[in-house]
């Protein structure tokens, strides 16, 4: 695996931190530029360049290509807005091999989830990713230990150190668990998706 450069570990932990702490609407133009609003107020753009991001919040404009800049953001859009993301309680939670929680998953049969929700939940996920996968015919799974688990190649890590599964890591949850890598684009997608149709199958503290 290549290392990642520091503008994509700036994409990351953008929107790792951005989903994280906030429910906002995603507005992008298709092209280089994003949005981040609340109720229609936005809280924060980004301009997308090729070696750097412009960050703009309340009319001030922010160059950032390093995490070390990225954190003096963070700050400063934490001063703006008080995080308003409740995060998914983990009483009830039930973990696949691969440490995704499969209690959020809408191929899960555990019993969390209804089916009027799944019917929902096949709506966004398949809007975000693929409708065709997520029909009638859509693949449901009883979840935990099952080997088709290990289908998206998210295994092949534990397996290489000689475990059977992410949570028995020491370093779970790393950059590599999730099953969907989540940066910076200029595409648009609705805070109730990023709730549902994203954040179950990201890694870190989405949900794990």
């Amino acid at each position: 695996m290549s290392e990642k450069t520091a503008l994509q570990k700036v994409s990351e932990e953008t929107m790792r931190f951005i989903r994280g702490k906030y429910v906002l609407d995603e507005v992008g133009d298709g092209i280089d530029t994003l949005e981040f609003r609340d109720s229609g107020e936005t809280i924060l753009t980004i301009c997308i360049h090729e070696d750097h991001y412009e960050f703009n919040i309340d009319g001030k404009s922010f160059l950032v290509s390093d995490l070390e800049k990225l954190n003096f953001i963070k700050q400063t859009i934490m001063k703006k807005k008080d995080s308003n993301r409740k995060p998914f309680p983990k009483e009830q939670a039930v973990y696949s091999r691969c440490g995704m929680r499969c209690d959020l998953c809408v191929h899960y049969t555990g019993g969390t989830i209804s089916d009027e929700f799944r019917e929902e939940l096949k709506k966004r996920v398949g809007d975000m990713y693929d409708p065709e996968s997520y029909g009638e015919d859509m693949m449901l799974c009883p979840g935990g230990l099952i080997k088709d688990c290990g289908d998206c190649g998210k295994l092949n890590c534990p397996k290489s150190k000689g475990l059977n599964s992410c949570i028995e890591c020491a370093d779970y949850p790393c950059g590599d668990c999730g099953l969907v890598t989540c940066g910076i684009d200029a595409n648009s997608t609705s805070a109730e998706d990023i709730t549902w149709a994203v954040l179950p199958y990201v890694d870190g503290q989405y949900g794990n």
